[in-house]
Order: structure tokens, then C-alpha cells, then sequence
């Protein structure tokens, strides 16, 4: 599609109109303008700074033509294929980002706040977020970083999700979403699932230090957990606390987590739960628990930790790791949110003439001019 293009810059106001960088728009002027379907708005570096007041962003794109909030740093597109330069900083003091319309696109910005719920709330449904960070401050349990609400069918990907240790999640899912590429750290769990009857893809993360399970499923669910490291979690890695409806958990490493590795806590259903080629070193109850006699395929036991330096943020593989051998990826080689692409065992692979972007493994699409 061909967008309309928008600008908007914490030098813009006044008379201006968005339609080019001179003329860009304030951040509350593009969402009050208000911006509309097809356009991509291209929001410059600098501290759009907000206090106590939401931002609403409730004007829905098509499935034809969304609306795409990109941000830049210099050059319009050159955080696309850039891991270092800084973004545009959307802060709040105790105020935060509502998405409540459909089809918006959110890609490289910088969003912060110590919001008393979830600082970045999608409950526009098919909303896609991509390398972005979304960290909430706030010392209390409803404040978590992210939350997808109604609609669902959302995605968030290669981003950053953080909160403090008294919230009780980093992320909640309510309805089917995917999560692919991202960082979670912080907070109780990291993503919790807390509604019934909705498919959930949790694909190439790594789960850092929760404060209790990585991945939460209090409800009966559809879930695909593939390619993710688990570290330092502070209960299970995985814990299925009540039957789900089906899933496939696979090619994961779980490392130094404070209870199982995988816990079907519920203790029902488990043959419809498959489990292949996962990892395991020193989670201190045990790799499994709660499936029975239903077998948990090509385990792989580690006698040390598979990761480079898991305390200080590398989650790549030593050389002379069994997951290495065995074809698994882990995730994130000393990388900080601005710098997400390393992908473990899965390298670099830079084309002769250079300039490549490189994408997530399975990545088949992505946020591109």
C-alpha cells in the first residue's frame, strides 16, 4: 500500500498541519487531529513527556490501509534497520498509552511510565507492536508493562517488556495473541494467561529473573510455547495451573528456576500437553512435574549452564552445550533493548554487499517502507 505520510516532533505545533517534518504535528496534536487510516506517522526522537493524563489512540486503520506509529531518530526509517541509536521516549508520570481502536502498528519507541495498571493497554484488537520498550515503574501489583484485552489476535515482537518486583505480571493476554523475539524480566510472572478459550503463541523469548513463573496459564487455553529461555524464574519456568484445552511446549531451556522447569500444577489432562526437545540444567525441583506417565520426548540434560553468562544478560550458548549440539537457539547475545536481533545459535548471516536486515528466525514479515 502506499502510505499518507505525518510527522510529529516535540518541535512541532503551533499552525502546523503534519504533512512534512518543517510542519510536524505535537504528539496530542496527531492523536487529536485526528490521524486516520493509511497514514504512517513518523514520530522524531526527544521526550514526549505526559503526567497524569491517558493517550488514547482510538481511530482504527483497515485491514487494507492501518495506521502505523513509526519512530525515528534522525533520517525517516533509520531506526528500522538500527539496534543502538535511541527512539522517541513516550514518558508518563502516572498516566499511560490506551490503544482501543483497531489495526495500529507501534514500532520503535521508547515508552515509560509508573502507571497503576498496565502501561501500555491494547484492547483494539489486531494491533501489532514491534521493537519497542515498555517498562512500568510503579511499586504496585496492578502494574504491569503490557496488557492485551478484547479482540485479540494482537502481536508483540523483538521488544522490551519490564515492571517492578511488587507487580504481580509483566504482561497479561486475554485473548489469542502472539509474543515473538522479546525480553521479558521483572514483575511476578512474566506473561500471564487469564482467560479461557483463546490460542496464545509464545515463540523465541527470553524470560529473565520474574519474580515467580515465566509463563503463567490459569485458564484452559491453547498454548504454543517454542524456542524460549527460561532463567533465574522464581517458581516454575512454565506452570499449567489448571487443565488446558491443548498444547505443544518445545525447544525451550529452562536454567536455575526456583521450582520445575515445566509444572502441569493442575495435573489433568496431560497427554493432550506435548513435550519435545527442551532443556534443562539446575531448576531446583526437578525438569518435569505433574504429567504422569506421558513422556516428555529427546529431553536434554544439561551438566552446566548452556549459556554464555546468563547473570549479565547473554543468553547465547557455549560452544560445548548439549542445546547447542541439539539445535537450540538462546536468545539475546548480550543485548539490550535498543539491540535484539543475535539470536543464540541462529547467527548473523550478512549478505556480501552488506546492509542487510537481519529478523528473527521464522520472521517471515515485518515492519518495512
Amino acid at each position: 500500500m502506499a502510505w499518507t505520510e505525518r510527522y510529529v516532533s516535540v518541535a512541532g505545533g503551533g499552525a502546523h498541519d503534519g504533512t512534512t517534518e518543517a510542519d510536524a504535528w505535537t504528539l496530542a496534536e496527531a492523536i487529536a487531529a485526528p490521524y486516520a487510516a493509511g497514514q504512517r506517522l513518523n514520530v522524531k526522537a526527544g521526550t514526549y513527556a505526559n503526567t497524569t493524563t491517558d493517550r488514547t489512540f482510538g481511530v482504527a486503520g483497515t485491514t487494507t490501509a492501518p495506521i502505523w506509529w513509526r519512530g525515528y531518530n534522525s533520517t525517516i526509517g533509520d531506526l528500522d534497520a538500527d539496534f543502538t541509536t535511541a527512539k522517541p521516549a513516550i514518558t508518563f508520570t502516572t498516566g499511560g498509552m490506551l490503544v482501543t481502536a483497531a489495526h495500529q502498528w507501534f514500532s520503535n519507541l521508547n515508552i515509560s511510565g509508573a502507571r497503576i495498571n498496565s502501561q501500555m493497554s491494547l484492547s483494539g484488537g489486531l494491533i501489532r507492536v514491534h521493537r519497542c520498550r515498555i517498562e512500568n515503574t510503579a511499586a504496585n501489583a496492578a502494574s504491569s508493562a503490557t496488557a492485551i484485552f478484547t479482540n485479540g489476535e494482537t502481536q508483540i515482537s523483538e521488544s522490551w517488556l519490564k515492571a517492578t518486583s511488587t507487580a504481580t505480571r509483566v504482561a497479561e493476554f486475554r485473548l489469542s495473541s502472539a509474543l515473538s523475539g522479546c525480553s521479558v524480566t521483572g514483575g511476578g510472572i512474566g506473561v500471564d494467561l487469564t482467560t479461557a478459550a483463546f490460542t496464545c503463541v509464545i515463540f523465541g523469548n527470553v524470560f529473565n529473573d520474574t519474580g515467580s513463573d515465566g509463563i503463567k496459564s490459569a485458564q484452559a487455553c491453547r498454548i504454543f510455547i517454542i524456542n524460549n529461555s527460561f532463567y533465574s524464574c522464581g517458581s516454575d519456568g512454565v506452570d499449567l495451573s489448571v487443565a488446558q484445552t491443548s498444547g505443544l511446549i518445545a525447544n525451550n531451556i529452562f536454567d536455575s528456576n526456583a521450582a520445575y522447569g515445566i509444572n502441569n500444577s493442575s495435573g489433568a489432562n496431560t497427554n493432550l500437553i506435548t513435550r519435545i526437545r527442551n532443556a534443562f540444567y539446575n531448576n531446583t525441583s526437578g525438569t518435569e512435574n505433574g504429567f504422569g506417565d506421558t513422556p516428555s520426548f529427546s529431553e536434554v540434560i544439561e551438566s552446566a549452564s548452556p549459556f554464555t553468562n546468563a547473570a549479565g544478560a547473554d543468553f547465547s550458548l557455549l560452544s560445548t552445550a548439549l542445546s547447542k549440539a541439539a539445535g537450540l537457539p538462546g536468545l539475546f547475545e548480550n543485548q539490550t533493548y535498543t539491540s535484539y536481533m543475535d539470536i543464540g545459535a541462529v547467527q548473523r548471516v550478512e549478505p556480501s554487499g552488506g546492509g542487510g536486515l537481519i529478523r528473527h528466525p521464522g520472521m517471515t514479515g515485518g515492519l518495512n517502507g
